[in-house]
């Protein structure tokens, strides 16, 4: 498959770009999925998601966000075909307005850490710093996210219907 993805390059998304993301987005997958099998099945659904729907990526997004969405996408799609369409949780688009909103160096420390599941060590030798300093922005990037997710929540329950 990697061969093929390499053929065809994109501006937007191109080969190598997505050949790099494979690894947070097979990592995401088993976070997601409780079983090792769906997760690998997942993820590599998502990569060929991905390479077919590359043209969609907007200038200026982020392409780790937007990969990541399209497997938290076909994830919940999955989940809710299995339970009948009755599911509680995030509007994915409201997370990933949330996600945006981190500053750069937060995003890249949830997506190592907790996508990719990179040790602090690990993260820290990615990123060029201490993984104290890692704890520390992984510590911060959370609480923001909560703290702006609260706020589309509470923005949501006063709409009017």
């Amino acid at each position: 498959m990697i061969a093929c993805i390499s053929r065809d390059a994109d501006p937007r998304c191109g080969a190598a770009e997505l050949i790099a993301l494979i690894p947070a987005m097979r990592a995401l997958a088993r976070c997601l999925c409780v079983d090792p099998v769906r997760a690998e099945v997942l993820a590599r659904d998502c990569v060929v998601a991905a390479w077919e729907g590359r043209r969609s990526l907007a200038p200026g997004d982020d392409p780790t966000v937007w990969a990541f969405a399209i497997v938290c996408q076909r994830f919940h799609a999955r989940e809710d075909a299995a339970s009948g369409g009755v599911t509680s949780r995030l509007d994915l688009g409201d997370f990933r307005k949330a996600l945006a909103q981190l500053p750069a160096d937060r995003r890249e420390v949830l997506a190592l850490v907790v996508a990719a599941g990179l040790s602090h060590r690990a993260a820290a030798n990615v990123c060029g710093s201490s993984p104290g300093s890692i704890k520390v922005r992984l510590e911060r990037a959370r609480r923001e996210l909560a703290g702006v997710l609260a706020l589309q929540r509470r923005s949501l329950t006063l709409e009017p219907a």
